[in-house]
């Protein structure tokens, strides 16, 4: 009985998503974006320095054993 039912349903009668239910999903998700965004750059900002924080302390491990080889720093 229920399979007759579905079999004697016409095409016109699905439905699908309307404009304004894709357009509120579309406002969430840029809303979302607005809000995550400026964390990620953040992040990416702080993982900057502190790459060149360590980038600088292996130059100055790489110096003092330059120094303790050649007993001064290099003048270059």
């Amino acid at each position: 009985m229920i399979r007759q039912k579905f079999e004697n349903q016409s095409f016109a009668e699905e439905r699908g998503f309307t404009l304004i239910e894709i357009l509120v999903v579309m406002a969430i998700i840029g809303m979302l974006a607005v809000m995550v965004a400026p964390n990620i750059f953040n992040q990416q900002a702080g993982a900057q320095i502190d790459a060149a924080l360590s980038q600088i302390s292996s130059l100055e491990a790489a110096l003092d054993t330059y120094r303790l080889d050649v007993g001064e720093y290099p003048t270059r």
